[in-house]
């Protein structure tokens, strides 16, 4: 219908008489050309064509009138005006009024194809239409199509038929006195596709009566309203927005005061993103509330919504501070169904200061921070708080760094040291508790060196210091000292199989000495023992990580790693020397297969126990395989088969092992698809924790499938026949819901 006016409207505004001054050229021609001089008349026969600008009309014949500027061709007409065609077996065109008439029209429109037995041009970018259908299935004899005896359409705005008749296979079905379906190609209000249906719980029921409307070109809102005759009336909306870079988001409420329950219910979820909001600063936000924890289970389709564990909202504006730093300041809650818990940080205050120049390369880095926390704990419905504490805790601290000092060869050097105060209030159910304070002081030293561009050593020395100020406790002193090597090394291998055109292995030995000794308590300093530690331990690791090149153009592929790491500790009973050596850990990523079709990965990680010569009771393997053999053809028909597995197991001396394989297949030929969308099973306790099952067959312009699915002990099922172009048009498990039995919901 869109397409029809556009053809019909896009004509010149300065049409004039062939021998006026000025007016644009018309062309035409034919196999045989009548011309009458008396009556001013053109007939063009056999293969007859006119043309002006990017406008043409090829037909059998064509009669023009150059005094009257009238233009009418009779069979297997083809009106074409740029790239966009429409057919018709008459056309009667007015150059002056601009009005015109097409019998038999037919032209393809926006997913789908429109016929009408008639289209009037009665005035500028509108249009009548008698007899109009459309429809998507592309036969000459469709399946389906929605008619309308009349249609009026208002170019670049709305199409309005009355009635709207749904016919399949040219049989009437359903019926409706009106409708109106936006048309532009700009986004445009008007109503939107509904789904009716019958079920045990919500009784009759039409759902996602909607009204789109666009406010302007940077925001829309869509008024859902779901009528059940047993449930009641609930009502949605959702808004999005986007100004970039003001703003952008998405509001989404929805409402129900049930019949049946008498319980009002309701829930609200926002986002929110401007990066530049008052004063130059930036705020991101989130909004999450619900009325009761079951809110959403009970009217959400979507299976994940099935789980939702908890609401989490949290708003943060955070500015720069020019030449100073940066504030931040956090609001942010969180309600956790199944715990009974639900707190609360409002309001959460950072200022960062950027590091200050002081003199010779060092630098002054102040902060300070706020939190006020609550926490409270709630009954078994979530809405009474059975207990609250509340914290008020402030910092603040101050940092100082120096250079990197180069010191000849022992390589480069730098200080660092960083004092931070604490302060705090504590409440338990609004009675005053402990009022905290303290201080702290951690002064570090490093050096580090590097040798031939593959050997580095670090070492590093380190005091901290830490006082609380509300008891007469000595302060707490540390000293700590650490010396660690490392080394690259790298061996390529000129292999050739498989695909392969060379192999880099990369070996990344490390070894650690990390030293504490043992501090009495004492004046600022403690009285440390220098050769009495607390902590001695050697830590060890060997790195390896694998990589190919691959195909004839040399692709750099990672294949895998290998890392290996254990510590000696040199503290352990002397008795029995092998207690000294923790166990040996490994770690091992593997990914030998990464091809678009089959794709292989493999991470494990295990330990060996020194003490007892046996590989540890702790490891775990997880296992990814998918192989997709799936293929279409020009006709996008879908051939051959997918399988994709994940396997996990993890071990822990404590408790029982974790066993798990999920995954997905699916098996296609012409016309039909058996998917498993997702399946998994839980070793351990010996039972299928979820799957679907989807059946689809292609009927054309349509498309039909069947559903199962079970997550937990909640199971569903669903079909449904919907058109493949329109998939809001649907007849299925909800037209018949309360005559059909509901299985584990």
């Amino acid at each position: 219908m869109l397409l029809l006016a556009i053809l019909l409207i896009a004509q010149p505004t300065d049409t004039v008489r062939a021998d006026s001054v000025g007016r644009d050229i018309i062309y035409y021609g034919g196999k045989r050309v009548i011309f009458s001089a008396k009556t001013e008349e053109v007939v063009l026969l056999d293969s007859a064509w006119v043309r002006y600008r990017d406008m043409s009309v090829h037909s059998d014949s064509i009669h023009y009138d150059v005094k009257r500027h009238q233009l009418s061709a009779h069979a297997d007409v083809l009106f074409t005006s740029g790239s966009e065609n429409i057919t018709g077996n008459l056309l009667r065109y007015d150059v002056d009024s601009r009005k015109g008439m097409m019998r038999t029209a037919y032209t393809t429109v926006e997913n789908g194809f429109f016929r009408a037995d008639e289209v009037w041009l009665v005035r500028e970018k509108v249009l009548d239409a008698r007899g109009g259908s459309y429809t998507t299935c592309d036969r000459a004899h469709p399946h389906y199509d929605f008619y309308g005896p009349r249609v009026k359409l208002l170019m670049d705005d709305v199409a309005i038929t009355e009635p709207v008749v749904f016919k399949l296979f040219g049989a009437p079905i359903l019926a409706a006195p009106f409708w109106m379906v936006p048309v532009a190609s700009k986004r445009r209000s008007g109503l939107l596709p509904f789904k009716i249906g019958n079920s045990s719980t919500e009784g009759l029921y039409s759902k996602n009566i909607a009204y789109y409307w666009v406010i302007n070109d940077y925001s829309d809102m869509t008024f859902y309203a779901d009528v059940m005759t047993k449930r009641g009336i609930q009502g949605r909306a959702e808004a999005v927005y986007i100004v970039t870079p003001f703003a952008q988001g998405n509001i989404n409420a929805s409402y129900i005061r049930e019949w049946d329950t008498r319980q009002q219910r309701y829930s609200v979820s926002a986002a929110h993103r401007s990066d530049r909001f008052f004063l130059g600063s930036q705020l991101d936000g989130k909004l999450d509330l619900m009325s009761d924890a079951t809110y959403i289970p009970d009217y959400s389709e979507d299976q994940l919504e099935w789980l939702k564990p908890d609401l989490f909202s949290y708003g943060q504006i955070s500015r720069s501070l020019r030449r100073v730093g940066s504030v931040t300041i956090l609001a942010q809650r969180k309600t956790e169904f199944a715990r009974h818990i639900r707190w609360a940080d409002f309001p959460s205050v950072k200022l960062s200061i950027a590091q200050r120049p002081l003199f010779a390369g060092w630098n002054l880095s102040p902060s300070a921070s706020f939190l006020h926390h609550t926490a409270d704990t709630l009954d078994t419905t979530n809405t009474i708080v059975a207990a609250r504490t509340r914290d008020l805790l402030g910092s603040g601290a101050l940092g100082i760094s120096s250079p990197a000092y180069s010191i000849g060869p022992l390589g480069t050097a730098t200080v660092s040291e960083r004092v931070s105060f604490n302060e705090g209030i504590k409440y338990h159910n609004d009675s005053l508790g402990e009022h905290p304070r303290s201080i702290s002081n951690a002064l570090t030293a490093n050096m580090e060196q590097r040798f031939m561009g593959t050997l580095g050593l670090t070492e590093a020395v380190s005091i901290s210091q830490s006082d609380n100020l509300r008891d007469t406790v000595p302060i707490k002193v540390a000293y700590a000292g650490s010396v660690t090597g490392r080394a690259t090394l790298y061996r390529v291998y000129s292999l050739t199989s498989y695909g392969v055109r060379g192999l880099l292995h990369t070996v990344t030995p490390t070894a650690a000495l990390a030293y504490e000794p043992r501090v009495d308590s004492g004046p600022l300093f403690g009285r440390p023992h220098l050769l009495d530690p607390q902590i001695a331990r050697l830590g060890l690791g060997f790195g390896n990580s694998f990589q190919a090149k691959v195909d004839t153009s040399g692709t750099k592929r990672d294949l895998g790693t290998l890392n290996l790491a254990t510590s000696y500790n040199f503290l352990d009973s002397a008795s029995n020397p092998l207690k000294r050596l923790s166990p040996l850990t490994g770690t091992v990523s593997l990914d030998p297969l990464q091809g678009q079709k089959l794709n292989l990965s493999v991470d494990a990680s295990a330990g060996f126990d020194f003490d007892s010569l046996a590989f540890s009771r702790s490891y775990s393997v997880a296992t990814t395989f998918n192989l997709n053999r799936i293929s279409f053809d020009s006709a996008r028909v879908e051939r051959g088969f997918q399988v994709g597995l994940s396997h996990t197991y993890i071990r822990s001396p404590a408790g029982s092992p974790a066993h798990m394989i999920t995954g997905s297949a699916a098996f296609a030929i012409p016309g039909w698809k058996l998917s498993l969308t997702d399946f998994g099973y839980n070793f351990a306790e010996k039972q299928v924790t979820n799957y679907g099952l989807l059946l689809t067959k292609d009927l054309h312009c349509w498309e039909a499938f069947a559903k199962l699915q079970k997550l937990g002990t909640r199971w569903s099922y669903d079909f449904e026949v919907r058109i493949k172009k329109l998939p809001d048009l649907k007849i299925g498990k909800g037209t018949f819901g309360s005559l059909l039995p509901r299985i584990g919901e």
